[in-house]
This record gives structure tokens, sequence and C-alpha cells, in this order.
């Protein structure tokens, strides 16, 4: 395998990433850092999502199940803790003419087309 020029930056861009993120901040719970909190998180989310279709089903798949896991992991590499939109709390805002809450609807429906892709 060749290890040319856009390997050494997307190594280098992951590197950074894994070090930010796996610095010692997880401050609400017994986790060593922001990483382990959530790989902790998922984990804990995916046996319990085992112990739900094991009994409904016996038998399942899993491919869908830990490619959302590992999905939910990367996505939280990503983008972070993302800002709270208030309009997710009080529904009646987003009718508001506030050019803010018109702004933030625009970016956010970009954003979740982007992800979805």
């Amino acid at each position: 395998m060749e290890y040319g020029e856009s390997w050494k930056r997307h190594k280098k861009i992951a590197s950074k990433a894994l070090r930010s993120f796996s610095k010692p901040e997880a401050k609400t719970s017994t986790c060593s850092c922001l990483l382990e909190e959530h790989v902790c998180a998922e984990a804990s989310a995916l046996v319990k999502m085992f112990l739900e279709l094991s009994l409904e089903k016996g038998a399942f798949d899993l491919t869908g199940i830990t490619t959302c896991t590992v999905a939910n992991v990367v996505c939280a590499l990503c983008f972070g803790k993302s800002v709270v939109n208030p309009a997710d709390f009080i529904p009646w805002f987003r009718y508001l003419p506030i050019p803010a809450m018109k702004a933030a609807q625009g970016f956010y429906e970009v954003l979740n087309n982007f992800i979805a892709q």
C-alpha cells in the first residue's frame, strides 16, 4: 500500500481529532475523557438494543445496528456537541418572524441534508 500525501493529511487530521477528543474533559461521568464517554454510551445503547432484539426476534442482523453505533461515535468526533436551538424547546418560535430563527432554520436544513447524504 502506498502512503501518499492525501493519506498523510488524513492521518494527521484524524490524529489531531482523536487527541483533542481524548483529553480529560468529561466531568459529567466516571469516564476519563469525552471519547470514552461517547463510546461507553453507545456501547451501552448497543447492548440494550441487542437484548431487546434477541428477546423479540431471537436472531437478527447486526449490520445496521453496529453501523449506526459507529456512525454516532464518528459524528460525535466530527460535530461535537451542537448548540441548542430554542425552537427545539419552544416549537412556536419557528413561526415568529425573527431573522435569526429563519437563518438557523436554513442552516439546520442544509446540515441535516449533508448528514443524510
